[in-house]
């Protein structure tokens, strides 16, 4: 993806998420790919004009050409595989790997509960279950 300004994409990412609008691009997507082939990513008083429909083409392609260079190169793989060691993938994860095991012990038996939201506090109650 040469032609887009990789900081430019980043504080892209970075307003959308959060303030909900584009920094830098003015986001359309009218008409086909080919009509808008050439305003795509040309420069206005008001930001870069973004296709969506290009740009999504252009991250599906760009996805696709890296899967097929990483079949090939072993330094990629290497990097993919120390850039994955370092920040691991969001996965499901197992109970007895966030709660103590005397927490789980307590929650078998009825005596009391934990839950733990999503940033991470935890919160207990002690009120015996109905069984």
């Amino acid at each position: 993806m040469s032609r887009y300004d990789w900081e430019k994409v980043e504080e892209l990412r970075w307003s959308l998420i959060h303030y909900y609008s584009p920094h830098h691009f003015v986001l359309y997507h009218e008409n086909n790919l080919e009509k808008n082939k050439y305003i795509h990513l040309s420069q206005t008083k008001s930001g870069i004009l973004l296709h969506l429909g290009w740009a999504v083409k252009d991250i599906v392609d760009a996805v696709g050409k890296y899967h097929e260079e990483l079949k090939t190169d072993n330094k990629l793989k290497i990097k993919l595989w120390r850039y994955y060691n370092e920040q691991l993938p969001i996965m499901p994860v197992e109970v007895k790997n966030i709660i103590s095991q005397p927490s789980v012990q307590s929650m078998m038996t009825g005596t009391s509960t934990q839950s733990i939201s999503a940033s991470g506090t935890a919160t207990f109650y002690t009120a015996p279950f109905n069984k």
